[in-house]
Formats: structure tokens, sequence, C-alpha cells
């Protein structure tokens, strides 16, 4: 896996990745664009791609097999009508860019205002669940393109190699 940092003025920074692992399918090009956020911007130049994004960027690349029966499963649960979906997928759908950040645990507080606010009939370790804890090793979510709708983006959101939600916005 090789890759190079730009210059960067901004806590947030696009990143082309070329690897041989990147699956053809899911990368033809064997290259994959990734837009690393949440960067320290007061460390700007020192060491601010944070170990974490790079584990993410890792888990990402090593991980092509998996997320691509992820996202062939997601897709064909959530649009089950779209023709041809089955028999040439990936002819139709390809990765536009992979988003990584930093690893964001919520405190208890944090938790509570949120199960107020957004989940009111769950409990906190249901809230909790749905959030990052201080021993994720990865997170990432993947936009994906689709030819069918270009109005909508679809997310797929994973944490330590597992689809956590994919979603259509």
């Amino acid at each position: 896996m090789t890759f190079q940092l730009p210059a960067q003025t901004s806590p947030q920074f696009f990143l082309e990745v070329a690897s041989p692992l990147l699956d053809a399918d899911l990368h033809p090009k064997r290259s994959a664009k990734f837009v690393v956020h949440d960067l320290d911007a007061q460390h700007l130049g020192d060491n601010f791609f944070a170990s974490f994004q790079f584990a993410s960027i890792r888990r990402y690349v090593s991980s092509q097999q998996a997320l691509k029966e992820a996202f062939e499963n997601a897709l064909r649960e959530l649009e089950p009508d779209e023709p041809g979906l089955v028999s040439d997928m990936w002819k139709r759908v390809s990765v536009r860019e992979v988003l990584v950040g930093k690893l964001k645990v919520p405190t208890a507080r944090e938790l509570a205002v949120m199960r107020e606010e957004f989940y009111p009939g769950e409990t906190l370790e249901q809230v909790a669940a749905r959030y990052a804890t201080p021993s994720t090793e990865s997170e990432f979510e993947v936009d994906l393109q689709v030819e069918w709708d270009d109005e909508h983006v679809r997310l797929a959101h994973f944490r330590d190699g597992a689809l956590i939600s994919f979603t259509v916005v």
C-alpha cells in the first residue's frame, strides 16, 4: 500500500491510496480516494495523521472481500427491484470515496442527551451500542455511487470491519 500526504492547511485532506489489495470490481484502477477529516489543525506538518485513521484505512484496504459482500447484501436488501443488480452489480456500482475520521467516543452525558433527543424508547446501553468505544480499532464510511440514482448518497458505515449501517440520504 502506497500513499503520499499532500501539504495541508485545513483539518481535512484527500488521499489517493494505490494497492494491489484493492478489489478490481470496487476499484478498477486499484486506487481508492479517502477523505481524511478531523485532523489536528494545531499540529499540521507534525504528526497530525492519527494512528486510528491509518488503522481505518488499513482495515478498508485489507478487508476488500468482506466489504464487497456486505455492499452486495445491503444493496440487494435495500433495492430489491433494481433490474440487473444481482447479475452485473459491479458494472453499475462503484466506490466514490471512503471517509475516515478520528475515534470519537461519546461521554456518558452525550449519550444521555442523544438518548433523550433521538432514541427516547431505548436504554442507555442500546444507545451506547450505536457508537464507538475506547476499544474500537477502525471506523469508516464508504460512499457508493450507483448508475440508476445520482440524486442520493449511499453510505455504508463500518466499525471494526462490521457493517453498522447502510443508508440512502
